[in-house]
């Protein structure tokens, strides 16, 4: 075998030599309130912790432990800055800790004072976790040991690269954290708009009513006060079109008209699409009408009631368990499209399902759904307000994904060596 050669300065070390300790807990017996609290106590951290954490750091756990499951128990007692490592199931996934904590025998702890900066070797086995795949045991659960996580060996370069390179990271990560709590707020923001919206609207100034204040510009409906102006009745007396290929599946080819099933829906958008037909079988099939863009397309089963709007970019097949709502004149196209997301974000058409191991929803209950309708102007400027936030929701999505391609490109260079990086102070 040619030995192996490293970049100058570039060594590889195995985790028991960079780590203090290499160590593991236990788990106390289930429900035991001598154990377990609610309050006060230790953090006792989990893989479910791990995966619910955001961002590299752990702070905080689902469950609490006494005193008592420490002195009966396998458990022990971590300082701030260990790096835990699950080794069940889920292998692989890293978090660093903030405080101190204890942890169950899934969760391999690297204990500091490391002979590394802690920072990069968090990264460096973020970036290593595909390498676990090759030493997982054949077993029904996925699993490695703690021989195998103290054996594993990884790349580190002279200590002041090393840093430079975690500053680098860390900076990335902390925008890409940023990012997410600004999508976070805006959909949060974007539940609340959705609610006042679409109950209060806006008024001909441009604000949203208020029926407290103004009293008199709301009236008594079935479903409950609404704006005077607006209208309430069955939503099929508002569509003009509606599209039900229940029980047609055309055959499907490698290219050609992309089609749109229910599995594609989801979050409000249409997703990927894998399947397509031929513009033959398009033409032949496409019987019952023609979608077009801007129709609200609506999943009937599996799953049920996931709401998108027909892209315009090009022309769909639709197929079973989804159908096509186009309004009438007196309903704007995307007025529509946002009151049935509504719904389904409410789970209005909860009680409507029918079946117990395959829920749907039949077509002549979607039509019997009531349908707040406001004045044509009203809706559209409800529908631009509502547009014009999920604009921002999407720019911010699209920048989160630049980020995270970034950080997956700049991790691959700088935790190889491909490139490096200057650790020099600028003049």
């Amino acid at each position: 075998m040619q030995p192996e050669h490293l970049l100058s300065g570039w060594f590889r070390r195995q985790l028991a030599t960079l780590a203090s300790d290499i160590t593991s807990g236990g788990t106390p017996q289930s429900g035991n309130p001598r154990y377990y609290t609610e309050s006060g106590g230790f953090l006792f951290a989990k893989i479910d912790d791990l995966t619910a954490a955001k961002g590299r750091y752990l702070s905080d756990t689902f469950l609490h432990v006494t005193p008592a499951a420490l002195r009966d128990t396998a458990l022990k007692l971590y300082p701030p800055g260990t790096i835990l490592l699950s080794m069940y199931g889920t292998v692989g996934l890293i978090r660093t800790t903030r405080v101190e904590m204890t942890a169950n025998q899934a969760l391999a702890a690297l204990l500091p004072p490391f002979s590394c900066n802690p920072d990069y070797l968090a990264h460096t086995l973020i970036w290593s976790r595909p390498r676990w795949e090759k030493y997982k045991s054949q077993t029904t659960q996925a699993n490695i040991n703690g021989r195998t996580v103290k054996n594993f060996e990884c790349l580190l370069p002279p200590l002041p690269e090393q840093r430079r390179i975690a500053e680098i990271l860390d900076t990335l990560d902390e925008t890409i954290r940023k990012t997410e709590d600004v999508i976070a707020k805006l959909q949060q923001m974007k539940q609340g708009l959705l609610h006042d919206l679409l109950t209060r609207g806006i008024d001909d100034n441009g604000e949203l009513r208020d029926p407290e204040r103004h009293p008199e510009q709301f009236k008594d409906s079935p479903l409950g006060r609404i704006p005077r102006e607006w209208e309430v009745g069955p939503l099929g007396n508002s569509i003009a079109f509606i599209t039900d290929y229940r029980g047609m599946t055309p055959p499907y080819t490698d290219e050609g008209i992309p089609v749109i099933s229910a599995e594609n829906v989801g979050g409000g958008k249409i997703k990927s699409t894998t399947k397509w037909v031929s513009p033959e079988t398009y033409r032949r099939t496409t019987t019952r009408g023609f979608p077009e863009a801007d129709d609200t397309i609506f999943t009937t089963e599996a799953p049920v009631a996931e709401v998108a709007r027909l892209p315009g970019d090009c022309t769909y097949r639709l197929t079973r368990r989804v159908i096509a709502l186009r309004p009438k004149e007196s309903v704007q196209k995307h007025y529509l499209y946002w009151y049935m997301f509504r719904l389904s974000e409410t789970g209005a058409w909860s009680s409507k399902m029918h079946g117990s191991t395959v829920p749907r929803i039949l077509k002549p209950d979607i039509l019997n759904q009531s349908l707040l309708v406001p004045p044509l102007s009203e809706q559209t400027s409800i529908s631009d307000v509502l547009d014009s936030h999920q604009s921002r929701i999407d720019n911010e999505v699209s920048s989160l994904g630049k980020l995270r391609t970034l950080k997956h490109g700049l991790m691959n260079d700088l935790l190889t060596g491909r490139v490096r990086v200057s650790t020099e102070s600028p003049a």
